[in-house]
């Protein structure tokens, strides 16, 4: 679901992308900043990568069990729906004199999710069955916290803005149990005394 979730947002991206910029080239990726070993992915120069860097659950939300009714008068239960919040980093990595190209992605970036803060189901519809909906929020961070976050990312800072992202009502589409559902009591049609 996470994977699917940044492929979806990638995709948005790239399509806005293609019509601001007049391109035909995917200039999002879902990708690392840097490799395992510590080095800037060559091939996302020049692009806007969309990293993960953390995932929390969001508790005030916490939802019990559901039901939903079917033929036959049987019932699914399901396990709770939870929400989720993704934080990305969305960076505008870029070759040697391509700065000012990094910051027009980066706005192009931060005007894209003022533009559509929500994914529904009826503005995106290939939004996963099994999530409610998506709310973009700018995270916003301290120098010293852009700073340490660069840090454990393993690069020097580039123009970038972090997103925490809500993932509303996520079921996971498991059924948990089938409930066969209450019927009538048989009653005796007879009269009594006869």
């Amino acid at each position: 679901m996470i994977g699917d979730t940044l492929h979806l947002i990638a995709d948005q991206l790239n399509t806005f992308f293609k019509f601001r910029f007049n391109t035909d080239e995917d200039k999002v990726v879902l990708d690392s900043i840097v490799s395992v070993d510590g080095q800037v992915e060559a091939r996302n120069l020049d692009k806007v990568v969309l990293t993960l860097v953390n995932l929390q659950q969001e508790k005030l939300t916490r939802n019990y069990h559901s039901y939903k009714a079917h033929d036959g008068n049987k019932f699914s239960k399901k396990k709770p729906a939870v929400t989720l919040n993704l934080y990305i980093v969305v960076s505008c990595l870029y070759s040697e004199h391509n700065y000012q190209q990094a910051l027009t992605f980066l706005s192009a970036v931060v005007q894209f999710f003022q533009n559509k803060y929500a994914f529904t189901h009826a503005n995106t519809p290939a939004l996963n069955h099994d999530i409610g909906k998506l709310i973009f929020e700018i995270e916003n961070f301290s120098p010293q916290e852009i700073g340490h976050l660069w840090g454990i990312i393993g690069n020097k800072y580039v123009p970038s803005v972090v997103y925490k992202v809500s993932v509303f009502n996520y079921t996971g589409g498991d059924i948990e149990q089938i409930i066969p559902g209450t019927t009538q009591p048989e009653t005796n049609n007879q009269a009594a005394g006869g």
